[in-house]
């Protein structure tokens, strides 16, 4: 066998991997949905995260005007 059936092993080893890469590119590729997931993911993690933080600091506001009253009242 030799070289010739090394050469040959290794061919169809390379054809069984290209295949499966193909495979693999296939099942990777979902129509696009998945690619909007990749986007809309993160900006809807950033904007959830907005709106916690303005929320917060909203609720300080209102609690820093509400002692500045009570403190002025006296």
């Amino acid at each position: 066998m030799g070289r010739a059936g090394a050469i040959l092993r290794t061919g169809r080893t390379l054809t069984a991997v290209i295949e499966a890469a193909g495979s693999a590119i296939v099942l990777a590729h979902q129509g696009g949905w998945d690619e909007v997931l990749l986007i809309a993911g993160p900006i809807v993690v950033v904007v959830g995260l907005l709106a916690l933080v303005k929320r917060r600091v909203e609720e300080a506001a209102q609690q820093a005007v509400d002692k500045s009253d009570n403190s002025s009242e006296r």
